[in-house]
C-alpha cells in the first residue's frame, strides 16, 4: 500500500507497520516524472526509493536509508529530494528515460576505469586511474569555474587544492565514492598539522565543490561536465564542522606597543623588505585585508587625485565592490616607491612577486609580521605575540580612541557596508573624511612612536 502526500520528517519517522512492507510517497503535484517514494519494513527500516515509469511499466531505483539529520551512509529528506529532482530531470530526456540502465551504465563504466591497472613501466608517467572523475578532479572543475567567473578567491582554492588535497591518497578515487570518514581523515592531517584555519577552508573547498556537482544537472552556471561525476551526496555535509576552532581575535596592541611596532617597521634603519613596506601601507590605509590589499594593481592608484582602489569581495555579492582609499602624504611616498619596483620589476602588481604578473603572497608577510612580533617580545617591547589580523583590529581600536567616527572607519577599512543606504551611498563623498581621519591616524602612528621611544624604551 502507497500512502500519497507531501512527506515531512514526523510523516516518516511515525509511520509504523507490523506485518508488511509500507510505502510513502511524496507527492509534489508532478504526474510522469517519477516519484521519491519511502519504504518502512516490519524492523523499521526506512529507505529511500525513486519510482518511474515506461509504457506502464513501474521501475524503482534505490537510493539510501533515511536520517533525519545528516549521518555517512544516509540520506535525509531534503537530500533525497535533491536526488530526485535530478533523476526526474534524466528521466524526462529520451537519452536517459531509462534512469536505472542509464546509473547502472555509467556506474561500470566509472569502476572498469578504476579497475584498470597501470603498468610498473608507467608509473611516474600515466595518469591516476579514473583522473577526469576523481576527487582531485572535481576540485579543480570548481576552482577553473571560479577563475571563468573571475572570482578573487580562485588562486586561493588552488593553492589549497594543491597543498591539501592533490597529494593525498583520497585524491585519485572516483569522486562520488569518497565517503564522509575519507573527508574527515583528508581534513584531520591539516588540523593534526596545527593549520586549523586552513583546514577550515579546505573543509568548505570540498563543501563547495561537492555542491556544485550535486545541483549540477539543475543549475544553468555549473560547469559542463559536473554531471558526469554522477554526484547524489554532499559527503562533506555529514562531516563535523570546524567553525569551532574558528575563534574572534581579542589582541589589539595598546598606545606604546603600537609605538614600538610602528617604528619598527617605518624607521629606515630598519628592515626595508617588500612584505614590511606591505605592513607599512597597510597600517597607513587604516588597516586593510591583506588579500585585498595583495592584489591591488598598478593601474588601481591614481596618484593624480591621491587614490588607491581596492575591490572587495567579501560576502555573496556577484561583484567586488571598490573600496576607493585617499592616499595621505606618509603613503604617497610608500606607492611611489612602491609603483617604480613593480615597473622595474615590468610587473603590473603593487607588490611584485617573485614571477612577472605575480603578485606578493600572504606567506611572506604573515612571516614577516611573525619575525618582528617575536624579536619585539623578546626585548619587551610586546605582551604577548602579534599576527597580522591583529593590526587591522588594532586600527580600528585606536582610531576609536581618536574619535573617528564609526562610519569613518567602516569606510575606511570596508566593513558593514551591505545595507540599501550604503549600496546606493556615492561613496565619493566620503573621501573627505577618509582622507581627515587618515591624516589624523598618519600622525598618530609617528606620535606614538616617539612616546614609545623615550619614555618605555625596551631593555636591550
Amino acid at each position: 500500500m502507497t500512502t500519497t502526500t507531501r512527506l515531512t520528517n514526523e510523516i516518516i519517522e511515525s509511520t509504523i507497520t507490523a506485518d508488511k512492507d509500507r510505502w510513502l510517497s511524496d507527492d509534489d503535484g508532478n504526474r510522469g516524472w517519477g516519484r521519491l517514494l519511502v519504504r518502512i519494513n516490519s524492523h523499521g527500516e526506512r529507505r529511500f526509493y525513486f519510482r518511474y515509469s515506461i509504457d506502464g511499466k513501474r521501475t524503482v531505483l534505490a537510493l539510501g536509508l533515511y536520517t533525519r539529520k545528516p549521518a555517512a551512509g544516509k540520506l535525509t529528506l531534503s537530500e533525497a529530494r535533491k536526488i530526485t529532482v535530478r533523476y526526474s530531470s534524466m528521466h524526462r530526456d529520451p537519452a536517459t528515460r531509462d534512469v536505472k540502465r542509464h546509473v547502472v551504465a555509467s556506474e561500470i563504466k566509472v569502476r572498469t576505469a578504476v579497475s584498470v591497472k597501470v603498468s610498473n613501466e608507467d608509473v611516474q608517467t600515466a595518469s591516476p586511474p579514473n583522473s577526469r572523475l576523481s576527487l582531485l578532479a572535481l576540485c579543480n572543475a570548481y576552482a577553473a569555474w571560479l577563475d571563468k567567473r573571475g572570482a578573487q578567491s580562485a588562486s586561493l582554492v588552488r593553492n589549497y587544492i594543491k597543498n591539501h588535497i592533490s597529494s593525498t591518497d583520497w585524491a585519485t578515487l572516483p569522486a562520488r565514492e569518497v565517503s564522509p570518514k575519507e573527508i574527515t581523515s583528508l581534513v584531520r592531517r591539516v588540523v593534526d598539522a596545527g593549520k586549523t584555519t586552513t583546514a577550515r577552508k579546505v573543509r568548505q573547498v570540498l563543501h563547495a565543490a561537492y555542491n556544485m556537482a550535486v545541483n549540477a544537472s539543475l543549475d544553468p552556471m555549473a560547469p559542463s561536465g559536473m554531471e558526469d561525476f554522477m554526484v547524489e551526496i554532499n559527503p562533506v555535509s555529514a562531516t563535523k564542522s570546524l567553525s569551532g576552532l574558528s575563534k574572534p581575535g581579542e589582541r589589539a596592541l595598546d598606545r606604546i606597543e603600537l609605538g614600538h611596532f610602528w617604528f619598527a617597521i617605518a624607521s629606515p634603519d630598519n628592515d626595508l623588505s617588500l612584505p614590511i613596506r606591505f605592513v607599512r601601507l597597510s597600517l597607513l590605509l587604516g588597516g586593510q585585508r591583506a588579500l585585498q590589499l595583495l592584489r591591488c594593481t598598478v593601474s588601481d592608484i591614481d596618484l593624480e587625485n591621491g587614490t588607491l582602489t581596492l575591490y572587495d569581495g567579501k560576502g555573496r555579492r556577484p561583484k567586488p565592490r571598490p573600496h576607493c582609499l585617499p592616499l595621505t602624504a606618509e603613503a604617497k611616498v610608500e606607492v611611489a616607491w612602491l609603483l617604480q619596483h613593480s615597473k622595474n620589476l615590468g610587473n603590473t602588481h603593487l607588490f611584485a612577486g617573485r614571477l612577472p604578473e605575480q603578485a606578493l603572497t600572504e606567506g611572506p608577510v604573515s612571516a614577516a609580521v611573525r619575525l618582528m612580533s617575536e624579536k619585539l617580545l623578546a626585548s619587551g617591547a610586546l605582551k604577548s605575540p602579534v599576527k597580522y589580523a591583529d593590526l587591522r583590529r588594532t586600527a580600528e581600536t585606536q582610531m576609536a580612541a581618536l574619535n573617528i567616527s564609526k562610519d569613518v572607519r567602516a569606510q575606511i577599512q570596508s566593513h558593514d557596508l551591505g545595507g540599501i543606504q550604503a549600496k546606493h551611498y556615492d561613496r565619493w563623498e566620503y573621501l573627505p573624511a577618509k582622507l581627515e581621519a587618515l591624516t589624523k591616524w598618519s600622525a598618530y602612528l609617528n606620535t606614538c612612536a616617539k612616546e614609545a621611544m623615550s619614555t618605555s624604551r625596551p631593555s636591550s
